[in-house]
């Protein structure tokens, strides 16, 4: 199941934002889909979408999933990245990371599946 967590958002310079969170359930592994809609940065800046894990939703932790890394050279760009072995935890989240010189508007989906 996809859930697109993050529409249209605004990541600024050397700023982190977070997704909502969505309930794993009894999947176990995570798919993440993450869209640069824009860019107003220099070429070779960078976004990265990460994928965190968390019982409590208070104590998150990264996975083994990502990061997709978003190029900011001034085009429109779609990259995916999906889990290869089992990650623990009763939800997920996105992390996105922007760097030191490019503001960007971001979109995320995270989706969820079982692996064997």
């Amino acid at each position: 199941m996809f859930s697109k967590v993050l529409d249209s958002m605004i990541v600024a310079p050397n700023t982190t934002i977070y997704s909502q969170a969505i309930e794993m359930g009894s999947m176990n592994g995570v798919d993440v889909q993450g869209w640069l809609l824009n860019t107003s940065g220099a070429l070779g800046s960078t976004v990265d979408v990460n994928a965190e894990f968390s019982n409590d939703l208070m104590n998150w932790r990264s996975g083994n999933v990502g990061p997709v890394n978003l190029g900011t050279g001034g085009t429109i760009e779609f990259l995916t990245a999906q889990s290869s072995v089992s990650e623990s935890g009763r939800y997920t989240r996105l992390r996105v990371d922007g760097d030191t010189t490019a503001t960007c508007v971001v979109s995320a989906a995270i989706g969820t599946f079982q692996i064997s």
